[in-house]
């Protein structure tokens, strides 16, 4: 693996990208959010007894978070920016080092492209700590966990060290329950390629076994910890009142709801991925218009409530008005439950998202890639939803898209395996394609620099 990464044309995108986080630790400060406000000051005398004890209280009162709040309080007791610069930059390498190989260090470019373009300001509601090492950190240890999948499909032999290391990668990032969920998720898709492909040995069924039994004790940590019941019942108060008379049904539609609102009218990664479906589709796929018309849903509706919303409000104002009282945190309740307008969004997004899923499927000739494919997007998908059983899904920021974002960064290099040596044929269509994401990782890490500066602008 390091004869591969000291290849040249790997070893490139690692430096840019290993430059830029730098420059951005070195230039991040902490204005304001929970960093300050709490975690800076919660144990005036930091030692093993106070943490243990902090730690208990925030189990018992708060949160089940107790893994990734352990080195939450040691870096913010002091405020260790410099610290937590390094371990945080070396968690943005784990990441980048960790997709690059489950991408077989094919088109390089792209991936540090798409990563250079995630916002970094999304990180900066709760302050920079808490939010990296919340959100971010566990993605990263997850990440890092899926290595000994790949591993283990590709028949790589996994030694003790390995599995030492990515065992407690995972163990981390099960700590946080999305993180759980989502690997989970990803690692049922595992078996089920292992199955069908006949590769599971004893030492393999033993380790995935231990793999699943550390994920289901992140959920089942967090369904049972009493903070995390005391701080539901806190922020139904504060938040969302009328949560309590939710049904499952409601709660389920409450998370595609809000999911769907933000992907499709926030989310750069969900328009790039939309773009290019459609974009392979026409191109490539044969042009059978049930075909592009199926991968054109998801793009029209993504357009239809950005670029093009203020041209449907001028003809159509009712609809656009229907999915901003959605987006202000309107919900199907006793009022209009009865009207078919209430219903329509849901509808909408359900329809737009399997059209996405069936598009993602004609673009892959090889079934158990398409499977995959489809089944990384639903897990990213299944991470965000799981917020509408949260009363604070209104509350929650873009942030927790994180894993949906980085499952898309890993379907597109995906598609760019599966169409680049036909996009390679077309010099001028490569040309044009480098320029545009070349130019909007430039836009974004501008963009980023001047959020992690300014941040308290925002």
């Amino acid at each position: 693996m390091i004869k591969t990464i000291r290849k040249k044309e790997n070893f490139k995108y690692i430096v840019i990208y290993a430059l830029v986080i730098a420059f951005y630790q070195l230039v991040m400060k902490e204005y304001y959010g929970d960093t300050l406000a709490y975690f800076a000051r919660a144990i005036p005398d930091m030692s093993v007894s106070s943490l243990m004890a902090e730690l208990h209280s925030r189990y018992m009162g708060w949160t089940s978070r107790i893994l990734i709040e352990v080195p939450l309080f040691i870096l913010a007791h002091g405020m260790h920016m410099v610290l937590f610069g390094i371990a945080n930059w070396i968690m943005h390498m784990m990441l980048l080092l960790s997709l690059m190989y489950l991408t077989d260090y094919k088109h390089n470019r792209v991936l540090v492209c798409l990563m250079l373009i995630y916002p970094v300001a999304l990180m900066a509601g709760s302050g920079w700590m808490t939010a990296y090492i919340t959100y971010f950190w566990p993605l990263a240890c997850g990440v890092t966990a899926f290595v000994s999948l790949k591993k283990m499909y590709s028949g790589e032999k996994l030694s003790v060290l390995q599995v030492f290391f990515f065992t407690l990668c995972l163990v981390f990032a099960a700590d946080l329950e999305v993180s759980a969920i989502f690997y989970t998720c990803i690692l049922c898709t595992f078996i089920v390629m292992m199955i069908l492909a006949k590769r599971f040995d004893s030492l393999k069924i033993v380790y995935t076994v231990c793999q699943l039994l550390i994920c289901a004790c992140g959920i089942v940590f967090a369904l049972t910890c009493p903070g995390n019941e005391a701080r539901k019942l806190s922020n139904i108060a504060y938040w969302f009142p009328s949560y309590t008379s939710f049904t499952v049904v409601d709660k389920a539609v409450l998370g595609v709801n809000s999911a769907f609102l933000n992907l499709y009218s926030n989310d750069i990664f969900w328009l790039i991925l939309c773009v290019s479906v459609c974009l392979l589709t026409v191109i490539f796929g044969k042009r059978e218009v049930k075909r592009v018309v199926i991968s054109a849903i998801p793009l029209t509706v993504t357009l239809i409530m950005t670029v093009l919303k203020p041209v449907l409000g001028l003809y159509y104002p009712e609809m656009v008005s229907l999915f901003d009282l959605f987006a202000d945190k309107k919900y199907v309740d006793a009022t209009n439950y009865n009207s078919l307008a209430a219903y329509i969004p849901f509808i909408i997004f359900v329809i737009s998202a399997v059209a996405l899923l069936l598009a993602i499927i004609e673009l892959f000739e090889d079934e158990k890639r398409s499977f995959f494919a489809c089944a990384v997007i639903v897990s990213g998908i299944m991470s965000r939803l799981t917020l509408g059983f949260s009363p604070t899904v209104f509350a929650s920021g873009k942030r927790t898209f994180i894993f949906l974002d980085f499952a898309i960064i890993y379907i597109l290099v995906y598609l760019s395996e599966e169409y680049g040596a036909r996009i390679k044929a077309r010099s001028g269509a490569v040309a044009i394609l480098r320029a545009l994401m070349i130019l909007m990782a430039i836009v974004a890490v501008v963009a980023n620099v001047i959020a992690v500066c300014n941040v308290y602008l925002y």
